[in-house]
């Protein structure tokens, strides 16, 4: 069976230069226009990417499996709410599962009542809640804003403190380890996905005609972000999950167009949303 993906082309969008760290730090040392000195050791970004705002629009692909002369077309379609966030202490999620339907949302450690605007952290109770936490919480503050325009998401720490990002999407655009983790500083923003980059990605993995391929491509979907503390090879934490308060972006879309494929393709393996 022969798989094709069929898509709008539209311009691709970098503000930042290349490292091969495994700990990469976002600083605001560096213009947009000049991307050719790096700071030393570190990961440089303007604070005015200018492919912040103003993007195209999103990339509306279809795939189309081809049996003999017959043809199925799977078209991308953005889901009602674009992103899932889960929030958790350690290992352990807690408060409810909060549902991004506006561009942009902020997830900040305030106690005011959550909006569609705001997922407030700060009322999340925890009765089991340790140490470290308590004192991470205290200064989160205004936390992070997610935007989602033209087929692409950032992440932009408002806070007073780092954040840091684990995005499979943008470690494949930079050719990046896939466990590379950056620290974002304020003021500061990332692009942690790119619609057209997914839809090739997915182009590559169902013309390998297995469904393992394109499962493999939910670590696109799913994105992970710890507030002031980091962790990787250069932190006694390695895993997220030993991480004080971190939350987990599930983008929507993407993750129903998999599950499409999948469901095309054969039965759901385990991991897929639908079982």
């Amino acid at each position: 069976m022969l798989w094709r993906i069929c898509s709008e082309r539209f311009g691709v969008y970098f503000y930042g230069m290349v490292s091969g760290q495994l700990i990469l730090s976002i600083c605001p040392c560096v213009l947009c226009d000049n991307l050719s000195s790096p700071c030393a050791g570190s990961r440089a970004a303007s604070t005015t990417d200018s492919s912040y705002r103003g993007s195209p629009p999103p990339s509306h692909a279809s795939l189309s499996p081809r049996s003999g002369d017959e043809f199925m077309s799977i078209a991308y379609q953005d889901y009602p709410h674009w992103c899932e966030v889960r929030y958790y202490e350690m290992a352990q999620r807690v408060g409810d599962i909060f549902a991004a339907t506006v561009p942009s949302v902020c997830i900040s450690g305030y106690t005011e009542e959550s909006s569609k605007e705001r997922y407030c952290l700060g009322l999340c109770t925890n009765p089991h809640r340790g140490t470290d936490a308590e004192n991470v919480r205290k200064h989160i503050k205004r936390g992070v804003r997610l935007t989602y325009i033209g087929g692409e998401v950032f992440a932009e720490c408002v806070s007073d403190s780092p954040i840091f990002i684990q995005s499979a999407s943008c470690n494949a655009r930079y050719k990046w380890n896939r466990s590379t983790v950056c620290k974002v500083p304020p003021g500061c923003h990332l692009k942690i996905f790119n619609n057209e980059e997914f839809a090739g990605a997915l182009q590559e993995a169902v013309a390998k005609d297995t469904i393992a391929a394109v499962h493999d491509l939910l670590r696109l979907v799913n994105i992970r972000i710890s507030f002031i503390k980091g962790w990787g090879v250069q932190y006694s934490r390695k895993k997220a999950t030993q991480c004080p308060c971190w939350v987990e972006i599930q983008l929507q879309g993407p993750l129903q167009w998999l599950d499409s494929v999948m469901g095309a393709m054969g039965s759901l393996p385990p991991g897929s949303s639908r079982t």
